[in-house]
């Protein structure tokens, strides 16, 4: 689920710099190509923050501190419990990878609307915006208009989410920074940001559409509409899109615009 790998960030200019993010645990942590750019802009870190505790994001914390410094401060935002967990859903860990357990070292937890300096003054602002992780943030850079947006939008697909109600309330957040560059956890780097966020929302809101539509034509069942929606896709995936059909369809019931027909939340109308 890692595409290229996962980017990490040295933000600032001065000599004492904020590292965005940690890649992977041991072999592939970001230890060694991170050591080679310290050497070569002669600065260190200040301080660590975790975009969300991801095993490609939160994973080389260990090596850094063994290998470079172990004493940089650790910052994250806390998990914050969805009102409904969905089974399955979310980014599916590797089986064979130890994942650090965060809850073992020392973090300074972060909140909404946080703003961190860097040794030469810019200001970083902390957004919460969960959806693909329930302690995902962005770091929002107003002056340079620059957004760093974890894994909430990639530079070369869309994302995999873990709750859509929370998902979309953090597009709409992003959105209402403007355009800007963004500067995502995987692919490359968005110019157009404003572009991509509406782009995102928009292929979120025509998939709730497409599942209106499958109501109104007849089709009631999670497993019927996943069939239709999802016919050119193999059918081994098919679990996974029923996720996001369900965290779909229970948003459209939070909107008024679909009702459940049974007690077991397996059929569905339009209203």
């Amino acid at each position: 689920m890692t595409g290229e790998g996962t980017n990490c960030y040295l933000i600032g200019s001065g000599q004492r710099r904020v590292l965005l993010d940690t890649g992977s645990p041991n072999e592939e942590s970001v230890v060694k190509s991170l050591t080679q750019v310290l050497e070569a802009e002669k600065c260190e870190i200040d301080k660590i923050i975790i975009s969300h505790w991801h095993f490609d994001h939160i994973g080389g914390v260990e090596a850094i501190q063994r290998e470079i410094c172990g004493d940089i401060p650790l910052f994250k935002h806390k998990r914050v419990p969805y009102p409904k967990v969905y089974k399955g859903a979310g980014e599916k860990m590797p089986s064979g990878v130890k994942i650090p357990k965060f809850e073992e070292q020392f973090w300074n937890f972060l909140t909404d609307g946080d703003v961190l300096e860097t040794s030469c003054g810019r200001k970083i602002q902390v957004l919460f915006t969960p959806g693909h992780a329930d302690d995902h943030i962005c770091l929002w850079m107003k002056d340079e208009r620059v957004l760093f947006s974890g894994d909430n939008i990639l530079g070369n697909s869309t994302t995999v989410i873990d709750n859509y109600n929370s998902y979309m309330n953090s597009l709409e957040k992003i959105r209402a920074l403007g355009d800007c560059l963004i500067l995502p956890g995987h692919g490359g780097v968005i110019e157009n940001g404003l572009e991509r966020v509406e782009f995102y929302i928009n292929h979120r809101r025509m998939r709730e559409n497409q599942i209106i539509e499958q109501l109104e034509n007849g089709e009631k069942r999670i497993r019927d509409i996943v069939k239709v929606l999802y016919a050119d896709v193999p059918e081994v995936l098919h679990p996974a899109a029923s996720i996001n059909v369900a965290m779909t369809l229970d948003l459209l019931v939070e909107k008024e615009a679909v009702s459940i027909v049974d007690a077991d939340s397996e059929i569905f109308c339009k209203l």
